[in-house]
């Protein structure tokens, strides 16, 4: 097991048992180890997508899970640091990061195969290939996002700033290489939409504009609505 797989593991047990001790103004790890996990992300992440994803070796790949998982549990717990730990994600860009590699894997896989094809009828996004070394990361990056979302009203006003409110619709899918992805894609928009008219105003915009929506969105409940007359 690597450090980082300990790390993640020992952390993991620690908030389980809420033997944790910190308040909500301190944070979890130092900040010289979250800006070092973000650039390891990072660095890894954009190998991970190049032509060379055959190259990549299995410690990386696996650094690259361990920092992502981390990530998740660290803005999913309940404990009070969890506010503080998204500020901090905010203020070094790690959830404009999340956004981009969402975006360059659409971007990759259009280069790569054409234009994607995605309908509402088949809710089907594949992005991966066979020979992904790392199943899940797709859904993992939407679980991170999902999780920083909840209750907080200044990372879903980030997210839709960035541009991220039509990236997030288009997770709500099924992908054969990210389990569960479609049911993080549903909890990001659920978090996004919670008590957010601005997002709300502007999904229901997407909608009246005839642009593409999961159609299950409305078959889970998350019906937007927008007067036509403001």
């Amino acid at each position: 097991m690597t450090l980082l797989g300990y790390v993640v593991d020992l952390l993991e047990d620690e908030l389980k048992e809420d033997t944790f001790m910190t308040d909500e103004m301190q944070l979890p790890l130092p900040r010289e180890t979250i800006l070092y996990l973000k650039d390891l992300i990072q660095v890894s992440s954009k190998e991970f997508q190049c032509e060379n994803i055959n190259g990549m070796s299995p410690s990386m790949v696996d650094v690259l899970r361990k920092c992502l998982e981390l990530f998740k549990i660290l803005v999913a717990c309940e404990h009070g640091f969890r506010y503080s730990m998204a500020t901090e994600l905010l203020s070094i860009g790690f959830i404009r990061l999340c956004l981009e590699l969402l975006k360059d894997l659409i971007q990759n896989a259009i280069k790569k195969h054409g234009e994607v094809e995605w309908t509402t009828r088949s809710g089907r996004l594949n992005l991966s290939t066979s020979n992904n070394p790392y199943k899940g990361y797709r859904k993992d990056i939407v679980a991170i996002l999902a999780n920083v979302s909840y209750k907080n009203r200044v990372v879903q006003d980030e997210i839709r700033s960035l541009g991220g409110l039509p990236l997030i619709l288009q997770q709500c899918v099924v992908d054969e290489e990210n389990p569960f992805l479609r049911e993080w894609g549903f909890w990001a928009v659920r978090n996004l939409l919670d008590d957010n008219l601005e997002n709300v105003k502007e999904i229901s915009e997407m909608q009246l504009k005839g642009l593409v929506t999961p159609v299950e969105l409305e078959q889970r409940g998350y019906e937007v609505e927008m007067d036509q007359v403001i």
